[in-house]
């Protein structure tokens, strides 16, 4: 018996759903900005495109308030470059905790 397949196989939904997911994951990839990596999209960050963008976005800024001082109350958005980020921030502290030896169990070998 020979495959052929067609759109109602379920092999071939699989394979066109994973290739859905693939294409929306990486669009959003590279078209979404995030607001907690300063409005970069993590492909322009990992690709070390950032530091100029947000220079240049700060530079449009500071033009934006010298030309019109009255529409800003106080000082332009923050868009210095941000550190490491990590997935799961939450996590840092129980790595940290176990890393200075607060180690309430001991471990056998």
């Amino acid at each position: 018996m020979h495959f052929i397949p067609t759109y109602s196989s379920w092999l071939n939904q699989v394979e066109r759903f994973f290739c859905y997911l693939f294409f929306h994951r990486l669009s959003r990839h590279h078209a979404h900005r995030h607001s907690s990596i300063r409005y970069v999209t993590p492909a322009q960050r990992h690709a070390g495109e950032d530091h100029q963008i947000l220079a240049a976005r700060h530079a449009v800024y500071l033009r934006a308030k010298e030309q019109n001082p009255a529409r800003w109350s106080g000082a332009t958005r923050n868009w210095n470059p941000i550190g490491p980020v990590t997935l799961n921030p939450e996590r840092d502290s129980v790595i940290k905790t176990r890393l200075a030896g607060h180690n309430s169990q001991v471990l056998a070998a």
